[in-house]
């Protein structure tokens, strides 16, 4: 998933924010979304809330603080390529889902620019009720 993707390391010993289980991520960047599900063990879901990474970006972020409902990311990204992003974003959480707001600044043949992004997650129930591709099993 976007959001849910390995690369942003999850704090030590930190009590998970939001439940594990199969999860639902839309991401909207500008006229670009994306939905994903995946089944997101504890460690995973604690990456999930700590910052966006993908298999196309790895991210870094210097600023992830999850704490009393908020969630705010400050981090900066880097393709394959080499392609540099920065990314902003404010959000709020639930133990079933988060949902972020923000810019994701770049560059192009010179130009910067910044587009805006959401990020909406929902927590679809257990991972046993559902089979590889997402579907509920037995409804």
């Amino acid at each position: 998933l976007a959001v849910l993707a390995a690369g942003v390391p999850a704090p030590a010993a930190e009590e998970s924010p939001i439940l594990p289980g199969f999860w639902e991520a839309r991401t909207n960047a500008f006229v670009l979304s994306s939905t994903e599900k995946k089944c997101l063990s504890t460690q995973e879901v604690l990456r999930a809330v700590h910052g966006w990474s993908n298999s196309v970006y790895t991210c870094t972020y210097p600023v992830s603080v999850v704490s009393g409902g908020r969630i705010t990311w400050r981090g900066t990204c880097t393709s394959r390529g080499g392609r540099h992003l920065t990314i902003t974003a404010d959000g709020a959480y639930t133990p079933t889902s988060f949902q972020l707001t923000g810019k994701i600044r770049s560059e192009l043949r010179g130009s910067s620019f910044t587009l805006p992004v959401t990020i909406k997650s929902r927590r679809l129930g257990d991972c046993q009720d559902f089979d590889a591709r997402g579907r509920r099993i037995g409804g």
